[in-house]
This record gives C-alpha cells, structure tokens and sequence, in this order.
C-alpha cells in the first residue's frame, strides 16, 4: 500500500521555525519601518510612510508596538492603501494569527458583490479595485519569499521523536511497488533532513513550489473552487479575479497532474503532519480524500499543552472536504483520537 504524508507548516513550527503568517507580518512591519526612518519616506502597494525626521527605533515585536510607531511617535504618518493590510494587522492583534489567503478571498468577494449591482462606469472603477488587490496580494507574496530565504538559512533541524514518526512509516512499505509520497504544502525543505540516507523509495512533490527553484515558483493564492462564490466569480469573465487562484497557478508545472497520476496509481493511506487541512487547499485535498484509493487517514496532531490538541478541530477541517452523501466514508477512514499520537508530544517549560 502506497503512503502520501501531507506535510503543513506545522510540521515546520514544530521545528521551531518561525513559518506563521504573523512572524512574517512582523517581520515586514519592521522592514518598511526601517526604510522609512532611514529616507523619511516609503511606500509599496500595500502602505505609505512618511516621517519629519529620522528616528531610532526599537525593533517590533507585537502589533501593538507597530500601532505605537505608527499613532504615537511625533512625525510619522502613515496610510494603508487596502483593506486587506488592515485586516491582516487586526487579525494578528486580536488572535495572533491570521490566513492571508483567505482573507484575500473574502476581499476579492466583496468586490464580486459591488460588480453584481455596478453600472459600466462603476465596473471599470472597480476593475481597477481588482487590480489594487491583486498589486497587493504579489507584493505580500514577494516580501514573503524575501523572509522565508531568511528562516530557510537556519533550516538544518532534526527532532528525533518527528525523525520516529517518519522512520515508522517506512516501515510499513513492505515491497519494492509501495512507495511514500510527500505532499509538501511548505515552501521550505525541512523534511528533505531526515531523507538524506534514506535508500527506500519517496518522492518529495512540492506542491505549492519551492525556494531557490527557478522552475517550481511559489504558488501563493486560494484554492477553494466549491465556495458558493468560485461559480459566480468564474462566469465574470474577469482573468484579474482568477489572477491568484491556486488551480490555475498549478498549472505551472506538473505537480499537481504528479501527483494526482500517483492518487490514481494504486490504493492509499494519508498521514497528515502538521497541515491544517483547510478550505484554502480544498480543490487539492477533496479530490484525494474522497478518491476511491484512499482507504485510510492518520492525523498526528497538534498538543499545545497537557491534555489540549487539535484532533477534533482537524477532523471537522477534513469533514469540508467531503461532500454529504460520502461522509460516512470519512469516519471509517479516519483513525480515532485513542489510535493517534502527537506529532511531537507537549514538554511544559
């Protein structure tokens, strides 16, 4: 029996890798700040910055230490040229964390809605709305890749009890036809540590591309073409509101048709390692865990303290990838908590 092992950026945090949209927020918060302290001025898709002189100042930490900079320190103004940064900054403050992608989709909804009622010149004032977004969103993908080239530098790591989990599954392959194909929806290479000397047969697909890999670029966008929504922006006949959906983007390369030609090979089982299963990778994951090869669905869940983990929650998440008729299906695939183990077990400091 074949394996695929989904690989999330759980799997990097568990490294302690500072992967989350929020460390990269904070980071480019940072960035742009400097820039503007040190010429007085900055300004990209996203924000302007302009000061009357140039302070030192401390590194943020927090959002709240941005919101200090920005509402407290004499001289400075600044203007934010989307919705979607504004969102972004409240959704780290209020939950320290935040999904860019998702939120790039309900912005890009709210401007379908003003097309379904606009006149022609409302149209065309709204295309160029689109196009703003759109500016925005590749700015966030570039500054992105410019950090993760900074995190993938410290990215050595192994963890044993991790290197354990991976070495079991190995195991499992029991003749020269299985093989275990790696899902990785991380842009980064951390799972390519603990494969160096391993000699049995594995593929890493990098589905969403790869760092330093001219001819796998990074897929950034969303990927949920059974929202409500997806029809109806669809039948726009508007390529700017499909510019950063993943199911285009993943025609790049042949990743996706690789791995969908490996799903359809011969029967498998899914361990999912520390990917959220959302509705942002839906077009991907529903046609793997409803195909009729997947016979069986291990989560290693996430233990943030004793007795706390997200077993449940990546349940209901792997739910949304089924349709109703076959969620009974869903239940005797996936192993039940009592069956399943942490990725890596919670140590209290």
């Amino acid at each position: 029996m074949n394996k695929i092992v989904l690989i999330g950026n759980g799997f990097d945090l568990a490294h302690k890798l500072e992967t989350r949209y929020s460390d990269f927020i904070i980071w480019y918060l940072n960035r742009v700040a400097q820039e503007a302290m040190k010429h007085r001025y900055y300004e990209d898709a996203l924000l302007k910055i302009t000061t009357s002189t140039n302070y030192h100042i401390n590194e943020f930490k927090t959002i709240e230490d941005f919101k200090y900079f920005k509402e407290k320190l004499p001289g400075v103004e600044l203007s934010y040229k989307l919705s979607l940064i504004e969102n972004i900054l409240f959704g780290i403050n209020i939950n320290n964390w935040v999904d860019i992608e998702s939120l790039y989709y309900r912005s890009l909804i709210e401007l379908y809605k003003k097309v379904e009622h606009a006149n022609i010149h409302q149209s065309e004032f709204i295309d160029i709305q689109v196009d703003k977004l759109n500016e925005g969103f590749e700015e966030l993908r570039c500054n992105l890749i410019e950090y993760l080239f900074i995190v993938e530098k410290q990215n050595d790591k192994i963890d044993e009890e991790i290197g354990s989990h991976i070495d079991s599954i190995f195991e499992k392959v029991k003749t020269e036809e299985e093989s275990v194909y790696f899902l990785n929806f991380n842009y980064t290479s951390t799972i390519e540590n603990y494969l160096k000397n391993n000699t049995q047969s594995y593929f890493v697909n990098y589905i969403h591309g790869k760092l330093y890999d001219y001819d796998n670029p990074i897929v950034f966008g969303y990927g949920d073409e059974m929202d409500f929504y997806y029809d109806k922006i669809e039948r726009l006949n508007s390529n700017k509101f499909l510019k950063h959906f993943k199911s285009f983007n993943y025609l790049k390369t042949i990743n996706y048709k690789q791995f969908t030609k490996f799903v359809e090979s011969d029967i498998f089982e899914v361990y999912i390692m520390g990917h959220s299963c959302g509705l942002s990778d839906r077009i991907l994951l529903s046609n793997m865990f409803g195909h009729i090869n997947c016979v069986d669905i291990k989560i290693l869940y996430y233990e943030y303290g004793l007795g706390k983990n997200d077993f449940f929650e990546k349940t209901m998440e792997i739910s949304g990838h089924f349709r109703a008729d076959t969620r009974h299906k869903m239940r005797n695939l996936i192993h039940s908590e009592s069956e399943s183990v942490p990725l890596k077990r919670f140590v209290k400091e």
